[in-house]
């Protein structure tokens, strides 16, 4: 049976400004960090919890980046993790794919998934990657963002830590001081850094069709004018968030809600109506399979490797 307490959590996991710690976790709780740690292991063999890893915005090389969403229709929905599994080897900025429902319903995708490109002909490339794909009947490709955006300096501490935590993001911060070299101090200024730029995000993968009493639900809205800073305020205090919580990114169209019932379903929605924006589909997660085969090459490669004297 899954509790308030165990949404909590599992909702803190998702935040996007989740730091890898048990007493983060616990904070807000009034529970204690022994409590939340039994709590997320019975979440992890339910296989509601189902790994945790990190994530790297692929923009720290800078340059022109297309951040992009495909809608992907299926030939047959039962072997869609199938599909997954063939887009996640495929697609080298591949970042997450989302199985579920799109309101309304109809001709709508069993997929959507979120690849980045550096500049217009890697995205080219990389959707005709999808071209005679066994199990796909369709796709619609959105583009959500494109930008050109500075460099962000890592220096090979950097990516010693950033490899030690892929390795092993259960690491405690005693182990990872350790094994990198670098005190607690500088590790945590070094990770708060890298999470507080939005860089470099902790997750945990979830199966949200496991958890009855709450929905994540992306709605994809237009605007009728510019939300202004109060509005944004608003809606951020009534959980409903752009992606990563990042309000620089509210011109993509996407928010994230988190419902627990029909009636903050509605509560929510009319919120996003009365703050001007109008509503063209919600979409319900039910599986969430973060990935980025991009960032386990790099961090094995060579110009990310440690120095050595």
């Amino acid at each position: 049976m899954i509790d308030d307490v165990d949404v909590k959590i599992v909702k803190k996991l998702q935040s996007g400004d989740w730091k890898g710690t048990i007493a983060e976790l616990a904070e807000g709780l009034t529970i204690s960090e022994e409590a939340v740690q039994k709590r997320i292991q019975r979440l992890e063999k339910a296989e509601i919890i189902l790994y945790y890893d990190i994530s790297l915005t692929p923009w720290i090389y800078g340059g022109e980046w297309i951040w992009a969403e495909v809608f992907i229709t299926l030939q047959n929905p039962l072997f869609k993790h199938n599909v997954i599994e063939e887009l996640k080897a495929k697609l080298e900025y591949y970042e997450s794919a989302m199985t579920g429902t799109v309101i309304p319903s109809g001709s709508n995708p069993d997929i959507s998934i979120t690849f980045h490109a550096r500049a217009e002909k890697e995205y080219q490339q990389e959707v005709r990657k999808f071209d005679g794909m066994k199990g796909i009947a369709k796709i619609n490709v959105m583009i959500l963002e494109q930008m050109t955006v500075p460099k962000f300096g890592l220096d090979y501490i950097d990516w010693k830590v950033l490899r030690s935590l892929k390795q092993d993001l259960k690491k405690i911060s005693k182990d990872l001081s350790k094994e990198t070299g670098v005190t607690h101090e500088e590790l945590e200024r070094r990770l708060n850094r890298l999470i507080d730029e939005k860089k470099l995000f902790f997750f945990a993968a979830t199966d949200f069709s496991k958890i009855d009493n709450w929905a994540h639900i992306h709605v994809k809205v237009t605007f009728q004018k510019e939300l202004s800073q109060i509005s944004m305020a608003e809606l951020n205090a009534a959980g409903i968030t752009p992606p990563h919580n990042d309000w620089r990114r509210i011109h993509q169209g996407i928010l994230t809600i988190e419902p627990c019932s029909f009636k903050e379903l509605i509560d929510k929605t009319n919120k996003i109506l009365r703050n001007g924006m109008k509503i063209q589909s919600l979409s319900l997660e039910d599986r969430y399979l973060p990935s980025q085969p991009w960032l386990d090459k790099l961090l094995n490669s060579k110009s990310t490797n440690p120095k050595t004297t």
